[in-house]
């Protein structure tokens, strides 16, 4: 897990929507409650998901509720 640092500000945030999402295959952190920072990549097809870098784990995109570009 990623801590949060003086960079991490709310600018660079953007809300899991799918009116603006990651582009496929892009590596990003994801947040889900206000504080659990993960890298991810972001999957469009063939369902839109969150992958972890080790492709060990798998969530659904409306999983965690913020991306920002890592």
């Amino acid at each position: 897990m990623l801590k949060k640092t003086p960079k991490d500000d709310l600018a660079s945030w953007k809300l899991t929507s799918r009116d603006a999402p990651p582009q496929n295959g892009e590596h990003v952190i994801v947040l889900r409650g206000g504080r659990t920072l993960l890298p991810m990549i972001f999957h469009a097809t063939p369902l839109w998901r969150w992958e972890s870098p080790d492709g060990g784990r798998v969530f659904d995109f409306r999983y965690f509720d913020q991306w920002r570009r890592s």
